[in-house]
């Protein structure tokens, strides 16, 4: 330790000794000192508070949403694969959905982990609620059931002829299966299914 240093911590050292002595003489002064640290203590913690408190403003209070657990194809029943969470307003979409009608499906495919709105669910409109903008919906019973779901997508064609390779699942009635077909296709579809010609074609 050179001779600076020694001498620095020895003025320092005098320093503390005679500021003690003066704080024991006048202890006026010392509660002054006291309130001048503690003053400063609360401004800080103060600011930090304030700091806080904007960024709780700036993301907005919790808010409980729908969640869906797994990835979910369109006509799923929403019900069994969702969950409510809380997140910062400022992350929710647009017209957060909160509650579920128990027969509300999906409008169309959603990833696991999204957050849904009101233009993923069906409300009360069902099946034409789920048909696509310019289709129409046309009930064909299957001679030979294909199995198709809800929101799966085919083809419908009859005499060895395509009718239409857009048709999409929208639901059922009866025995019957609804489906959304393009305007265009949806006359010879709806001919085709009333003389039990129709067959669907269901993508794989």
């Amino acid at each position: 330790m050179g001779l600076g240093t020694v001498g620095a911590m020895a003025h320092l050292g005098n320093v503390v000794t005679r500021l003690r002595r003066t704080l024991a003489r006048r202890p006026t002064l010392f509660w002054l000192l006291v309130g001048v640290v503690a003053t400063t203590g609360a401004l800080a913690a103060a600011q930090a508070v304030g700091t806080l408190e904007a960024e709780r403003e700036r993301w907005g209070k919790p808010v409980d949403v729908l969640v869906t657990e797994r990835p979910v194809d369109t006509g799923t029943r929403l019900a069994d694969v969702t969950q409510l969470r809380s997140i910062p307003l400022a992350l929710a979409p647009d017209s957060p959905v909160t509650e579920l009608a128990p027969a509300a499906v999906a409008m169309h495919p959603l990833g696991a982990g999204e957050i849904l709105s009101t233009v993923d669910v069906s409300g009360t409109g069902g099946a034409r609620e789920l048909a696509p903008s310019g289709s129409q919906i046309v009930a064909m019973i299957e001679a030979v059931p294909s199995g198709a779901v809800i929101g799966q997508r085919g083809a419908v064609a009859a005499d060895g002829v395509v009718l239409t390779t857009d048709a999409v699942v929208v639901g059922t009635f009866g025995e019957a299966t609804l489906l959304a077909v393009r305007n265009d296709d949806a006359p010879a579809v709806a001919a085709a299914a009333v003389e039990s010609r129709a067959t669907l074609l269901v993508d794989s």
